[in-house]
């Protein structure tokens, strides 16, 4: 429920927003891609500090 009580106001935004999803998936591609990103940003920015 919404702060002001209408629970409506903030069903429309999250309804047109499922309909954005295109790609869902499973937790441990999930977890793969994240930890992927995570890696490419350390390798980019801390590159000098590790190696």
């Amino acid at each position: 429920m919404l702060a002001g009580g209408e629970i409506e106001v903030g069903l429309m935004p999250a309804g047109q927003s499922v309909g954005l999803v295109r790609d869902v998936p499973t937790v441990g591609e999930l977890l793969d891609r994240i930890m992927a990103e995570a890696q490419r940003i350390v390798d980019g920015r801390l590159a000098g500090m590790t190696g």
